[in-house]
């Protein structure tokens, strides 16, 4: 369990950061929310994180695109049941691809595979307790028992956002 909670947090981890690299106006915004939260001249707390609403806009749009388990665990019925059109058959194994099915669904999201934290400003989208338009984790008995890493996912990018924005920044003038 350490194991996959570590990798799948390092995994998202590394998605914001590509997608930030590419993106350097989203990323100057982010800057700008914790300079402004949190202060210039001093680390950020824990505390502070419930206020970062642009970080947390961030983080699920990144759950959104690039889900750590892509797959929820398969599940295996003990009657037949019907989804959507489809006919599930009692004993049969389900598994579901939460990315292609919710995360990449133009249904539920405009432009569902651009990068863009702005579409969950003001929207009531709770990971934990998924409206069904973004479970990155899961649902029900089956939810994800790491779920409380993405608390960390956003404290360490929070901090890189202090710590290394100058070294972001480099990169980003060397490959203009």
């Amino acid at each position: 369990m350490l194991g996959g909670g570590t990798y799948t947090s390092a995994v998202s981890l590394e998605w914001v950061l590509v997608k930030l690299i590419h993106h350097p106006e989203i990323m100057k915004i982010a800057q700008y929310e914790l300079d402004r939260v949190g202060g210039k001249n001093r680390h950020v707390l824990e505390l502070n994180i419930p206020n970062l609403h642009y970080l947390h806009a961030i983080v699920k749009e990144n759950l959104c695109l690039h889900p750590s388990t892509p797959i929820i665990m398969p599940c295996v019925y003990v009657k037949d049941f019907q989804i959507l059109k489809y006919k599930i058959l009692a004993n049969t194994n389900v598994l579901v691809n939460i990315l292609w099915a919710i995360g990449c669904d133009p249904k539920v999201w405009k432009r569902p595979l651009k990068f863009n934290p702005d579409q969950f400003l003001g929207l009531d989208i709770n990971v934990e307790k998924s409206n069904y338009n973004l479970v990155p984790f899961g649902l029900g008995h089956q939810q994800c028992l790491g779920l409380d890493l993405q608390l960390i996912v956003q404290f360490v990018l929070a901090t890189i956002f202090q710590h290394l924005i100058g070294l972001l920044n480099l990169v980003l003038n060397q490959k203009t």
